[in-house]
């Protein structure tokens, strides 16, 4: 029995067809100048690429979303942590924004449906710091 690939192979060369041969470390360049363009692109739209950085921005802003929807909420101890969170996160911070924001949702129970997400967003920062100390 013949091998369908071989023979589609003979085929295929007998017709005219020759190899391509990749250029790996072209290739590879190519990658390279698309994920920097990228990442240019993100940053002009205020698309942070770093899931930490992301995961900051992604609680400041959905608190202050809430604090203008919300007056009568003090999410003051939160705010400023998570404003004067350093460069560097480990888990003692994302520990502490996490306590902070259950400490919201304790405070402030009858909005408690509409702080829902933060669980969510602290949860979601704590685990892009625990994977970069993995990492």
């Amino acid at each position: 029995m013949t091998d369908p690939s071989s023979t589609l192979q003979g085929q295929l060369l007998a017709d005219g067809a020759h190899p391509q041969f990749v250029d790996a470390e072209a290739m590879l360049a190519t990658i390279a100048a698309m994920q920097a363009r990228l990442k240019i692109l993100e940053t002009e739209r205020g698309v942070p690429s770093d899931p930490i950085e992301g995961g900051k921005l992604n609680i400041m802003a959905h608190l202050k979303a809430r604090m203008a929807q919300l007056p009568n909420m003090v999410a003051t101890d939160l705010n400023e942590f998570v404003k004067n969170l350093p460069e560097e996160l480990t888990s003692n911070h994302t520990d502490m924004v996490k306590t902070l924001v259950d400490d919201l949702l304790t405070a402030h129970p009858q909005v408690a449906h509409e702080l829902a997400y933060l669980p969510q967003l602290a949860s979601d920062l704590h685990k892009a710091v625990l994977s970069k100390a993995l990492a």
